[in-house]
């Protein structure tokens, strides 16, 4: 819906609107399309206000939220739109997604001058030396000087809170992402016809996200290799990315082959692959959460996980729930997959661990954060 479209003059009291650059595939994103569920579920009115309406998640957006299209070609562009919005529409409070988005945003407010609480969440742990793109180091720049007018700064995990006060703001709040709900159980249940994950076959290997640089795929894929020449099993990385040649090369060099080795591309649904999979493995050398970890707990799947800066070691407990490494180490990944395929593992703990990060819980939290509930 376009902002020209968008109703006005709505009565519904306490209105949130969450802003998000678009809706491709990401774990921000999914995060922001989790929580609108649990707005809805929560008989929440939200609009989801969108830089651009466009990505693999818009069809999984509930039919009767309002998508407001701010129509921008970049981020930067969209913030005369949302001026607009917020100065006709009035929302209660403010979500913003995203470092670019949390910056529009701040400045949006201000400009618009209207009364709106305004909470911006911080999702990654990713500081000025890990920044890939000038884009990147010019939003690292900005964030101190802009980050203080919000209302409050929201980490996705403690260890992320940690970093940001150490940073010097002071309104830092910490939610867990939302991540657990009956929809993620009833998508796991769903048949798979993948025939590594079919009975009697091998152990499988699983790990899933995009094929970029912080999730460290050739790491994984140097540890599996040296798993692959003492066990029988495969590994399967779903996802998509700029990666994919960087990490078929690697495939190559490690010696691996399509008996063992697959990358068959980003899964709409990746929950039954988790579900039957042997083990979930992450690599990455950052996470500001790591949701994938809770998907893969929720499906009672045991994990594998780099012990990188914030996320992992809170959802696993310090290798409560789950195995930790050092980040870029392969050889020590190696032996934590290797143990793993010697060692029983208690699915139903794992579940109850995933409850702790629900869609209802976290939802709960942000309500009370944006509307003092």
């Amino acid at each position: 819906m376009g902002l020209g479209r968008l109703m006005g003059n709505r009565t519904e009291q306490d209105r949130i609107a969450l802003f998000v650059p678009t809706m491709t595939i990401g774990g921000a994103e999914r995060v922001a399309l989790n929580l609108v569920r649990g707005m809805v579920a929560a008989r929440q009115p939200v609009d989801l206000v969108l830089s651009t309406a466009q990505g693999g998640l818009l069809p999984q957006i509930p039919n009767h939220v309002p998508v407001v299209d701010l129509a921008a070609s970049r981020l930067l562009r969209a913030l005369p739109n949302l001026v607009r919005y917020m100065r006709r529409e009035r929302p209660a409070a403010m979500i913003s997604h995203m470092r670019g988005a949390n910056i529009v945003a701040v400045v949006a407010r201000r400009l618009a001058r209207v009364p709106c609480r305004l909470l911006i969440v911080e999702h990654t742990s990713r500081d000025k030396a890990q920044s890939f793109t000038l884009q990147d180091r010019a939003i690292m720049a900005l964030r101190p000087r802009v980050y203080p007018s919000a209302d409050a700064v929201v980490a996705v995990s403690a260890g992320l809170a940690s970093i940001l006060r150490s940073c010097g703001l002071t309104n830092v709040h910490t939610i867990y992402n939302p991540v657990v709900d009956d929809a993620l159980i009833a998508q796991a249940d769903q048949p798979i016809d993948h025939p590594w994950l079919q009975p009697d076959q091998p152990p499988v290997f699983l790990s899933v996200g995009r094929l970029v640089v912080p999730k460290d795929y050739p790491t994984l894929i140097k540890a599996f290799s040296i798993v692959r020449r003492q066990s029988q099993c495969r590994l399967l990385i779903l996802g998509e990315g700029d990666q994919r040649p960087v990490l078929e090369q690697c495939a190559r060099d490690a010696g691996l082959t399509a008996d063992d080795f697959e990358m068959p591309g980003f899964q709409a649904n990746p929950y039954p692959y988790m579900r039957r999979a042997h083990a979930f493995v992450l690599s990455s050398i950052f996470e500001g959460f790591a949701m994938a970890l809770v998907e893969a707990l929720a499906c009672g799947t045991r994990v594998i996980s780099t012990d990188c800066r914030s996320g992992p070691s809170e959802i696993l407990e310090c290798g409560k729930y789950g195995a930790l490494v050092p980040p870029g180490n392969a050889e020590s990944l190696a032996c934590a997959m290797l143990d793993s395929l010697i060692t029983p593992c208690d699915k139903t703990r794992l579940e109850h661990r995933a409850r702790d990060f629900s869609v209802e819980a976290a939802t709960s939290a942000y309500l009370r954060l944006a509307l003092h509930r």
